[in-house]
């Protein structure tokens, strides 16, 4: 991770690494005789980040890749990250044709929109299009206009209990 070696994944091909930094960080994955998986992995901050990696043999009879589908994206704004299952794959609008079929975690970020986090439905040999309309963030002008709104009707509020205990 981030050229810092973390140890060998057991057996079980499962690896935790405890205390990572949220944010983009750099994963590289090798064996001897395969392939080297390389990917920029985006770790949430208080939670469980977890992705697959696969490593192809190296050699004259390779294994037959399997059959996979894609997904094209398009989002509003265009430009976003785009993070498939936790792995940084570029920038809306694209098209990815390497997927395994099932369902996989979508996360568009842009800056000064609300992040989308959604699933895709990958289908082997067919393209699913993905349309996703991106909500801008709420500004600190917003917000305080809604808390002076709030402040102006608690003051009348206020007033008129005062006014009404003195007409008591």
């Amino acid at each position: 991770m981030d050229n810092d070696p973390q140890g060998t994944i057991p057996s079980s091909g499962t690896m935790t690494i405890y205390h990572v930094a949220n944010g983009n960080h750099l994963f590289r994955i090798s064996a001897t005789g395969y392939t080297t998986w390389l990917n920029s992995i985006y770790v949430q901050p208080n939670t469980l980040t977890s992705f697959a990696a696969t490593l192809a043999p190296v050699g004259p009879n390779p294994t037959q890749a399997p059959q996979t589908g894609g997904i094209n994206i398009a989002s509003a704004p265009t430009g976003a990250e785009l993070f498939v299952d936790n792995l940084f794959r570029g920038y809306t609008p694209m098209v990815l044709g390497d997927l395994s079929p099932g369902q996989h975690a979508i996360l568009l970020r842009y800056t000064e929109y609300v992040d989308y986090r959604g699933t895709a439905d990958v289908i082997s040999g067919q393209t699913t299009p993905l349309s996703i309309a991106m909500m801008p963030a709420p500004t600190p002008e917003a917000a305080l206009s809604i808390a002076a709104v709030v402040g102006v009707i608690a003051v009348i509020a206020g007033s008129v209990v005062l006014e009404r205990r003195r007409e008591q």
